[in-house]
């Protein structure tokens, strides 16, 4: 194992201080870990299949920006894992590839550049991506650098592998493993129970019902999220959201 590697494993280690892992709080620890390693001022992780779910962040901060990426469709994380490589975008880059994100990005967070590295096993579509937020406007290359990228990543891959989640459905994923049981998965599926519900009342397909409600959460100034957990709860009628769209 590298130095990098042994160093990363050792700073989560040392949050768990020789307790019990709980695997609920495991990508929280990753991230924070990946911070402190690689000297970033942010860090998140996030599981990415039809609809791209937060899993665990370093601070506050990193979760506005993860949330924005989620509700905008857009963002470093889902092209890095489209692309299946590391994604390195400066402020320049940001506003030329994703202008909707950069702009909110910079208005809600301190963060000017992000890398996104993308996660798989062997053989595998990548289905993880770990972002490093930073505020500076242009990031440091070494950051998708081989060394960097394989040995954090590989260590991040391995500590989550118990899991198998590979193997899974995602929504099998959601029930089965320990890291996913946490508040922001389950407003997730809430998502998709509420891009139900629209398309229920209309000929929308699914991906325009999604599309629709991320419209609805950008012109609200929300997040998907919460749209979603309002119409689910019958505060807000499904109607308004359909009328809204035309």
């Amino acid at each position: 194992m590298s130095d990098l590697s042994n160093r990363y494993v050792v700073a989560v280690l040392s949050t768990f201080q020789g307790g019990p892992v709980d695997p609920g709080v495991m990508p929280t620890v990753l991230s924070s870990a990946a911070v402190e390693v690689l000297g970033v001022d942010g860090a998140g992780l996030s599981l990415v299949d039809s609809l791209r779910v937060p899993l665990g962040a370093s601070g506050e901060e990193v979760r506005v920006a993860e949330r924005l990426q989620t509700t905008l469709g857009e963002g470093p994380c889902l092209s890095a894992v489209e692309t299946a490589a590391p994604l390195l975008a400066d402020t320049a880059a940001m506003v030329e590839r994703w202008p909707l994100f950069a702009r909110e990005l910079m208005a809600r967070t301190p963060f000017r550049s992000v890398v996104s590295l993308p996660l798989a096993w062997p053989d595998r579509r990548p289905f993880l991506a770990l972002d490093l937020y930073l505020e500076d406007a242009t990031p440091d290359p070494a950051l998708v650098d081989d060394p960097v990228r394989g040995d954090v990543t590989t260590v991040v891959s391995t500590l989550l592998s118990g899991a198998q989640l590979t193997q899974l459905h995602v929504e099998d994923a959601y029930a089965q493993v320990p890291w996913l049981a946490g508040e922001s998965v389950q407003s997730r599926m809430n998502v998709w129970s509420a891009v139900g519900m629209l398309m229920a009342a209309s000929q929308l397909s699914q991906p325009e019902g999604l599309a629709v409600l991320r419209a609805h959460a950008f012109s609200q100034g929300t997040t998907l999220d919460d749209v979603a957990h309002r119409l689910t709860s019958h505060q807000l009628p499904v109607d308004e959201v359909l009328q809204a769209d035309g």
